[in-house]
C-alpha cells in the first residue's frame, strides 16, 4: 500500500492536472480503487488511465478543483427515494432535475456542490455506491 501511494505521488509530481471528461473521470475512478484495493498494478494502466488515475489521486488529496474535493466532505444517507424524482437527505428535500434513476434509499452521497442543509438552488450529488452523479433542485 505505502509503495502503491509513493508511486501516485511520484506521479503527481510529473504530471500537470489537466480537465478530466465525466467518462473519464469515472474510469479513472475505477482504475485508482483499483489500485488501492490490490485489483491492478500501476504498470498495468495504460498512460490515460494512469493520468486520470493521478487527476483523481490529487483532488482526492485536495490538489484538484474544488468541486472534486469529496474526499474531506461528509457522507449523507438519502433517507427517503421516491419515484427517482424526490429524495430526503439530512432531512431536506431535495427534487431530480430530470430522474436519478440510481439513487436509493440508504445510498450515500457527497454534495459536489450545494448544501446538505438546503440551503442552495440547486445541488449536484455524487452517490457513493455507484459513482453516478446527479442534479437536483434544493427546495
Amino acid at each position: 500500500m505505502v509503495g502503491i501511494i509513493s508511486t501516485l505521488m511520484l506521479a503527481v509530481l510529473m504530471l500537470a492536472a489537466v480537465p478530466i471528461h465525466a467518462q473519464d473521470l469515472k474510469r479513472g475512478l475505477q482504475n485508482y480503487l483499483d489500485v488501492l484495493n490490490g485489483k491492478k498494478k500501476i504498470d498495468q494502466l495504460s498512460p490515460e488511465e494512469l493520468r486520470e488515475v493521478v487527476i483523481i489521486h490529487q483532488r482526492m488529496q485536495g490538489r484538484g478543483s474544488d468541486s472534486a474535493r469529496s474526499s474531506s466532505r461528509p457522507s449523507y444517507e438519502i433517507q427517503h427515494a421516491h419515484n427517482d424524482e424526490l429524495f430526503i437527505i439530512n432531512g431536506e428535500k431535495f427534487a431530480a432535475k430530470t430522474y436519478c434513476l440510481t439513487f436509493e434509499k440508504g445510498d450515500r452521497v457527497i454534495f459536489l456542490e450545494g448544501s446538505p442543509s438546503g440551503a442552495c438552488a440547486t445541488a449536484k450529488l455524487l452517490n457513493l455506491r455507484n459513482d453516478d452523479v446527479c442534479e437536483v433542485w434544493c427546495e
